[in-house]
């Protein structure tokens, strides 16, 4: 059992690096298995199919993100810090087992596991806006008259649209760039203190 265990990793962990380089349309079970010195027969009785080597793939991200979230919510700092922290390492650990090349192709040519990722982020999402919200309303760090449902169903609208744009996905530094100019956005708005000052008056 350990045997079969290990080789199952084995072939996860280089179909992962293919997927990461070559891409999802451009990954092969026939070549993986060259990669792999095996038989197509013996990769086949390990996974039946490249989707379900990427739904795999998917889990290991999705298990990653769990366990980042849980540590950064219990974790010490202010809630701003945990939320810049919580996009940081959240975007490392996805772009270390995936590439902004190959969330592109998912999301271009493979909508079935391109779903299991947004469905992974919105649950991921909500709840992390959840507990950091409340504890930055509990700490003073976040206005307690802020409705919160509306603020989530804006951001997670937001970030719907980026992902579903080409905005994100020129380069690692535009994934960065359009997670933090997002964030940037949602906590200090687009006001200056002049504009706040002269938006005090409708109020």
């Amino acid at each position: 059992m350990a045997k079969r265990s290990s080789i199952k990793s084995r072939i996860l962990s280089v179909a992962e690096e293919q997927f990461r380089t070559q891409g999802y349309s451009q990954t092969t079970m026939d070549h993986l298995a060259e990669l792999l010195g095996m038989s197509k027969k013996t990769l086949y009785e390990h996974f039946r199919s490249k989707q379900q080597l990427a739904e795999a793939m998917i889990d290991d991200i999705s298990k990653a993100i769990w366990k980042i979230q849980d540590e950064v919510i219990k974790g010490d700092g202010n809630p701003v810090a945990k939320l810049h922290r919580m996009g940081q390492e959240m975007q490392k650990c996805l772009l270390t087992v995936a590439s902004v090349k190959l969330l592109d192709d998912l999301r271009r040519n493979a909508p079935e596991l391109w779903q299991q990722i947004r469905e992974i982020r919105t649950q991921k999402i909500r709840q992390m806006w959840s507990h950091l919200l409340a504890e930055g309303m509990r700490k003073g760090y976040i206005r307690k008259e802020l409705n919160t449902e509306i603020f989530v169903a804006i951001h997670m609208a937001s970030v719907e649209r980026l992902l579903s744009s080409d905005l994100m996905f020129h380069s690692e530094q535009s994934f960065a760039s359009s997670r933090t100019d997002l964030l940037d956005i949602f906590l200090n708005g687009i006001l200056t203190d002049k504009g706040r000052d002269a938006e005090s008056k409708y109020h």
